[in-house]
């Protein structure tokens, strides 16, 4: 994923713990799109939705979640109920992820932010 955001010419920052990213966001960082991997270790990713989307500052940027090839359409649904925007697989080529993030950038019309956020995108 790092790849696909850079090659927006975006600012890249990933975090492997949530709570550091939300720190970043405490102190002014707000980022056009995030994205993250359903299954952080240690951390239960739907309640971590729901903190993002309670969240003042991020509570209406877009939220991509990726979860694995074999996750179930139940899972996918939890996931968009607990506030992601959209759901992919890890399966997904990078330039389908480009589109997806440059369509997310034009629809909220921030193109002119340039600061994306990838959460353990590993």
């Amino acid at each position: 994923m790092n790849i696909a955001v850079s090659a927006l010419n975006a600012d890249t920052q990933a975090f492997d713990n949530p709570y550091a990213f939300l720190r970043q966001v405490e102190s002014g960082v707000k980022p056009s799109v995030m994205a993250l991997s359903y299954g952080l270790v240690g951390v239960d990713t739907l309640d971590l939705l729901r903190v993002l989307r309670a969240h003042k500052l991020i509570k209406n940027t877009p939220c991509i979640v990726v979860l694995g090839p074999q996750d179930s359409e139940e899972l996918r649904q939890q996931v968009l109920d607990a506030g992601a925007t959209e759901v992919v697989r890890r399966t997904m080529t990078t330039k389908a992820l480009n589109a997806l993030l440059t369509e997310f950038m034009r629809e909220a019309s921030i193109s002119q932010l340039t600061r994306s956020v990838v959460v353990n995108a590993a």
